[in-house]
């Protein structure tokens, strides 16, 4: 655990703050190299990532609050204070697609397409943010006495001094997994991909699967996770499960849409 990476006359840089900033870095930057080269605005991804990051910080802040109201009631100029952690993923993904999808709308864009290039660096983006939260002591694990737990010092986040379960790595294993799979779908989905002959479509569903891949090994990883501050929502299931149950409900309904349908040939009857 790292929380503080360095300071500079008594101002703490925190490694949580710097990794979110290097994941969005990545994330949109990656995208926006990648799109450009496939006729997209340079111009407009720029845009567009001002408006992503935006409704990421926004959208994952409200959803952190939101699950520690108690705390921040007390003191609401802290809600500002984003510097060590402090940030919802799910809020975040929501809160960036939500303002992409109207931004993108208003200015008369291909949104299915543009998801799709954004989903395999949302993956490697929250990979490396990730390790923030490693750095911070959140988002830690349950005590347990596999081989590979972790221990963090006292004083922090976590209970110090008890082995507990590496969510966090977790995290940065699956999400880096993801987004290897999802460059190579989106290679074959694409236009002049390796799509099956005769089919036209499939926009959306490289942004499905990671709706669908997500949501599965988060739901799964909630089961390790010893933060329980995050709170119970319905029925002994975790906010974190419940929120995964229904983007995954979202993806499959993305999937029954936008999956490649074949072609019918010129002048062939119905």
């Amino acid at each position: 655990m790292h929380p503080v990476l360095f300071a500079i006359d008594g101002f703490a840089v925190h490694t949580y703050g710097v990794t979110a900033g290097l994941a969005f870095l990545v994330g949109v930057g990656g995208a926006a190299i990648v799109g450009s080269r496939e006729g997209l605005s340079w111009d407009f991804l720029w845009e567009l990532a001002l408006v992503i990051i935006a409704g990421v910080v926004v959208g994952g802040r409200l959803e952190y609050v939101r699950t520690r109201w108690a705390q921040y009631a007390a003191a609401p100029l802290d809600i500002l204070d984003l510097r060590d952690g402090g940030q919802v993923f799910y809020g975040g993904l929501v809160g960036g697609v939500l303002a992409a999808v109207v931004f993108m709308r208003w200015r008369g864009q291909p949104a299915w397409r543009i998801l799709d290039l954004y989903a395999p660096f949302i993956a490697l983006g929250h990979a490396i943010g990730r390790v923030g939260c490693f750095a911070a002591g959140c988002c830690y694990g349950a005590p347990t006495d596999v081989p590979w737990a972790v221990v963090f010092p006292m004083g922090g986040k976590p209970p110090g001094g008890v082995p507990l379960h590496p969510t966090q790595l977790y995290e940065v294993g699956a999400n880096a997994l993801l987004a290897v799979l999802l460059f190579v779908l989106r290679a074959r989905l694409s236009p002049g991909g390796t799509r099956p002959a005769g089919t036209t479509g499939g926009d959306g569903i490289t942004f499905a699967v990671l709706l669908l891949g997500y949501t599965m090994f988060r739901t799964v990883n909630e089961l390790f996770r010893g933060d329980q501050i995050r709170g119970t929502a319905v029925a002994g299931l975790s906010n974190g499960q419940v929120i995964s149950a229904a983007l995954f409900v979202a993806g499959l309904v993305i999937v029954g849409a936008r999956w490649p349908r074949s072609v019918r040939p010129t002048g062939a009857s119905a």
